[in-house]
Parts: structure tokens; sequence; C-alpha cells
């Protein structure tokens, strides 16, 4: 039966055993002793229940428009189930109205919004779309009831809603509940898939929550007036609003991999995770004490700060914090007294101490490190030999005023070949060359330590010994693209043993290979010039290093150069809008030749969550992109060109 959109009164029963189409129709019910029966395809568009009607539904119905109730309804056989893809509303004009079974399968994101309160509810489910309180309360039956959320479905909270009190719950990692009103209490004690703050006002958890998916907070005020520890399975995403954090620990629990977006400081933060990693998605202060219970927390490239009041606490070799890339760990250190910087590399656990004089000036410092040591510093070739492999990078937020002295840890595996402990000094370069320090023999037992005392200056810092071959001199490495060839030219003093330097290539500056090997003079002190042409280069962009090869087969490597080549080249603007996005946007890319890239959408923690191969004509390119479905947080769309050449774009998800 097609309804079409026509008015139906029926002053007795409604069966449909066939399939009734709604249309834009609307069907109202008058009868006091109304039996309403529906097959699976039973369909209405409105369904109003009269003015002192009473109607009982003895089986499963669909309404894909308003359900208005003006009477009395029983729907404990049947479900009431707001189906398809358009908004609607349930409402009536009693201030309540009894519904005890209400299914939400909407399609397309679509949003149910109640106009009265529901009460007498055995099982509210959310299957799809969106059901919206408003300012609107839900009840269950007196004898319990049970809230069921789907993935990707919303329970959107308005007015002073709080989370609804049922006697179960199952809301899945991927489901919704957003708090969209103004003063709510987050209450229950329901552990949420994903937990949204979205709407001005204040917001106070009067329990303990857990999440299986994300927290959000874009707006309003995020407080507990009692001590709770809220438990954070998925990311922590705060980009707006205030977070108050005065009686709050947030635990990072999840069994994947976590990241941490915030502009609001914590005042206690747990790293609780038996599997996965925690990376900073933003720069974070963590006031009062950050806590490593289990794993540990990459800082990628962002800054971790932790200001004089505050402490870190359960550090082991096993956890610490990853600071490897661009990202500091940034502590105060007060003069007089000392700090521990439990930092290390994604392997290796290599903390610093700086310990400040009294007649020191309190400043803060700060501290990263990599896997590897230069011979100038933070540049030159890569040692091989009578060092420890780690490099720290220490420095002074205000230069000047601090007599330390710096403490450096590492394990045994970290020490090169010819490395003797006895011999250690911890030594420091700004760049150009390492200054010695003083002779500290290294201390411990694996881990082992030495120090420099009398440290005024904060640069690049290792250990090394006497020995250590800072030869060959790079004095010049150069180049430059003339017609579609990349000239290589480098200088070099002090050659010793020189069999040959091996040329090699990245098109992206990091995965090198080589590419061709120039005979070397042997050993000679004076300078001498070398120079290699890379014949018919493709790539828009071109790195290279040389490596000096030694007769004894040791090695070292020069800096890296970049060659340009103006004559390639495809990509010329790249971006996406809209940024931020909620399901669609759009990548516009302008290029100067047709060429196929390859474009790939990774998540925060660097998964890949789509790759693909696209064709770009000579000119503006418009490219849609699918967020529907994703987790909101922070992705990378990144653009590589057939010459290896890369792009990446920062886009939030809300």
């Amino acid at each position: 039966f097609n309804a079409s959109s026509y008015s139906y009164t029926v002053g007795s029963d409604i069966e449909s055993n066939g399939t009734l189409n709604g249309g834009t129709s609307t069907f109202t019910m008058t009868s006091i002793t109304g039996q309403l029966t529906g097959s699976p395809k039973t369909t209405f568009n409105h369904f109003t229940i009269g003015t002192g009607a009473i109607i009982t539904a003895s089986s499963d119905f669909n309404v894909a428009g308003d359900y208005t109730n003006n009477g009395s309804y029983d729907g404990t056989l049947g479900n009431l189930i707001m189906t398809g893809s358009s908004a609607a509303t349930i409402g009536g004009t009693p201030v309540s109205t009894s519904l005890a079974q209400l299914f939400i399968a909407k399609t397309g994101g679509a949003t149910v919004t109640m106009a009265v309160n529901m009460i007498d509810v055995l099982v509210l489910y959310i299957q799809s779309g969106t059901l919206f309180t408003s300012t609107f309360g839900i009840t269950q039956d007196a004898g319990g009831g049970f809230l069921i959320i789907d993935n990707g479905a919303t329970l959107k909270l308005g007015g002073t809603n709080s989370l609804p009190g049922f006697s179960g719950y199952s809301l899945d990692a991927n489901s919704n509940v957003e708090y969209a009103g103004t003063t709510q209490s987050i209450g229950n004690a329901a552990i949420y898939g994903n937990l949204f703050i979205t709407a001005a006002g204040n917001k106070n958890a009067i329990v303990p929550f857990s999440t299986l998916g994300n927290f959000t907070l874009t707006d309003g005020t995020f407080t507990s007036s009692i001590i709770v520890t809220h438990k954070i399975g998925g990311n922590w995403l705060m980009n707006g609003g205030i977070f108050t954090n005065t009686n709050i620990t947030i635990e990072m629990n999840g069994i994947t991999n976590q990241s941490i977006s915030s502009t609001g400081a914590f005042k206690n933060l747990i790293i609780n995770k038996i599997s996965g990693l925690t990376t900073l998605a933003s720069g974070i202060t963590v006031n009062n004490t950050l806590t490593l219970t289990s794993g540990k927390i990459s800082l990628v490239g962002f800054n971790l700060t932790v200001p004089t009041t505050g402490t870190i606490a359960g550090v082991t070799a096993a956890k610490y914090i990853i600071a490897e890339a661009a990202g500091s760990l940034i502590q105060q250190v007060v003069a007089g007294t000392s700090k521990v910087y439990p930092v290390g590399t994604t392997i290796n656990y290599v903390p610093a101490t700086v310990s400040l004089t009294a007649a020191s000036t309190t400043d803060n410092f700060s501290v990263r490190v990599q896997d590897f040591v230069y011979n100038q510093g933070t540049n030159g070739f890569v040692l091989t030999n009578f060092a420890v492999n780690n490099t720290w990078f220490i420095f002074e937020e205000t230069v000047g005023g601090s007599d330390a002295t710096v403490t450096l840890q590492w394990p045994a595996s970290l020490e090169l070949a010819g490395f003797t402990r006895s011999q250690s000094r911890v030594s420091q370069s700004s760049g150009s060359a390492w200054a010695f320090g003083p002779i500290s023999p290294a201390i411990g037992t694996d881990p082992y330590t030495s120090n420099n005392t009398s440290v005024t200056g904060f640069h690049a810092f290792s250990v090394l010994n006497d020995a250590v071959s800072l030869a060959v001199s790079w004095l010049n490495v150069s180049g430059e693209n003339k017609n579609g060839d990349n000239y290589i030219n480098w200088n070099v003093a002090n050659e010793r043993t020189n069999n040959k330097y091996t040329v090699e290539y990245a098109a992206n500056g990091f995965n090198f290979s080589a590419i061709a090997n120039v005979a070397g003079n042997g050993s000679m002190a004076s300078v001498n010039a070398y120079q290699f042409i890379h014949r018919s280069v493709t790539g828009n962009v071109s790195y290279y290093r040389i490596k000096s090869i030694d007769a004894d087969g040791s090695y070292s490597y020069s800096p890296i150069i970049k060659i340009s080549n103006t004559t390639a080249g495809v990509t010329n603007s790249f971006r996406i809008s809209p940024n931020p996005v909620i399901t669609y946007t759009n990548l516009e890319v302008q290029s100067s030749v047709a060429t196929k890239p390859k474009l790939t959408i990774i998540d925060a923690a660097g998964k890949k969550i789509n790759e693909q191969q696209i064709i770009l004509q000579r000119g503006i390119n418009s490219i849609p992109l699918n967020f529907t479905g994703l987790n909101p947080g922070i992705y990378y769309v990144e653009l590589v060109d057939e010459n290896n050449t890369k792009q990446v774009i920062k886009v939030l998800k809300k």
C-alpha cells in the first residue's frame, strides 16, 4: 500500500501483513482499544496517536517521520523503530510519553529529536543515526531497563541531562555519547565508547568514568567536584573549552596506540598500557605527577613540560619518555638542586641529569636524544668507534647564569668499537666540533654513567674517548643542477688510508642507496677536491651524501645535501578544504604535468587508513576524501608523486 501524501484517520485497528510505504503521509489512530500489528515492511511516515486514544503495538513497526503521542501507548510487545534518512521528532501533548521499546535506526547521520520526556523505557537501542534529548529526560521502567548504542550511533544529551540511568548498558567502543547541553553532570558510571563535550557550560563528572574510544573536548568546562581517575581507552582530543583539572587524574589505558592532543594542562597523567604506545599530537603540560605504570610515552615532534611543582614517577629501563624526534622533555631545575630527565630512544633508556650549583639561576631545561653521534656534534659523518652511540641535546631556556653538572647514562649495548669506559669524556658541541670534557671514568654496572662538571653552555652532548676518529675532514659538500644533471662536489682534508668514496642518493632524504664509487687519494694531509655527476635526474628534489671508506673498512659520512631540479616538478599547490572535516572533504592539487601519485591517509599513530593511486591532470585537480566512520582525531594526508616527492597536510576529524 502506497500512502502517498494523504492523511489517514483510523478509528479501530491497523494491521499490515504486506508492505506499507508511508510516503509523506500521516496516519492517526483514534480508538481507545486500538491494536497496531505490522510486518517488518510496515513503514509509516508521520504516525500520531490521537487525543484520548489508547493504542497497543502487538508487533514492531517503522516510523520514518515524526512520532506523536497525544493519548496512551503500550509498546511492551512491539518496538517503535525510528527509521529513514530524514530528521524526525518524538513529541506529543502530554508532558511525558511512555515508550517501552524504542529503536533509533536512522541512516545518513539523521537525527531524532525529543520534544517530550520519555518514561517507562525498557529498551533504548540506538543502532544508527542520532537521538537528541534536547531539554527532555529519559527514565527507565520501574522494573529496570537497558541502553544499547552501536558503533557509529550517537546519543546527544541536551539541556541539563546526564547519561540516563539504566540497570544495564552496552555501549560499543565506537559508539558516541555527546554532552551538548548547558550545566550537565557526567554520571551513572557507564563505560563509554567515544565521549564528547561540545557545548558551553559546566560539565561535572560526578563519578569516575572510562572510555573504550576517544575523549573529545571542544567547548564548555570539563571538571569533577570529587577526586576521580578517568580511564581513556582511545585518544585524548582537546582543541577547545576549559579543562579544570584540580580533582582529576587521567589514565591512558588502551590496548592499542593512543595519542594526546590538549590545549589544557593535566594535573596527574598516568600511562598504563600493556600494549601499544601513547604519542603526543600536541605539546602538553603535567602540573603534578606523570606516572609511568606500564608502557612508554613518545613525544614525536612535541614538547612535554613538567613544571617545578611536578614529578615523574614509575620510570624504569622499560618505562620512560621517548624523546628522539623534535620534541623535548622540559623541566625546571631550581638553583642548588637537580632533575633527572628520564628520556630515551625507541629501544634504549638513556636518561640525563642536570644539577645546578646554588649560585646558578633557576631555569627550564629541555632534553631530547638521537641514537647516533655525528663527528661534529650536529652534522658531519656518523661515528663508528670510540664513543657511546647516542647524542643528548640539552638546552637552557634563558642562556647564561647556569653552572651545572651534566650526568649521562647509557647501556653497554650502545658502546661502539674501541670505547673504553675508564677514558669516558662527557663532551659537547655547538655544531662545528666536539669540545672534550675532562676524563670522568664510567661508574655503574650496565647501565653506566659519566659526567661533566662546570658546564656553563648547553648544546649537543655525547660520551667520547680521546681516540675517537673525527677525520676525514669534510671541508665542503655542495651540489647544483645543470640541464637535468646533478653535479655533486666535495672537498676534504686529512685523508688517511682512504680507499674510495661512495656517492649515495635518496629521493626522500632518508632511504639512501649507493649510485657510484669515486677513487680516493690514500693518505694525504692536503686539501683534495672530488666531483660526481648524476646524469638525467628526473626527481623534483634529490638528496646526496658521501661515504668515505678506508682501507681497513672503517667509514664516515659527509653532511647531507639537497639539490632542487627546477625542470622537473609536478605539484605546485596542495590543500584540503574543509579542514577540520566531519564526513567529507576535498583535496585540491595543482600540478604542472599529468602524473599518477600515491595518496595515503595515516592516523596519528602512523597506521595507514587508506592508500590509493590517483590520476592528476595538468592544472587544478579536485579529489574528494571520505572520512566517514573514522574516529575523531588527527590524521595526515600524504601525497607522493612519481619522483618520490612527498607532501603532507594535517587534518582534524571532528
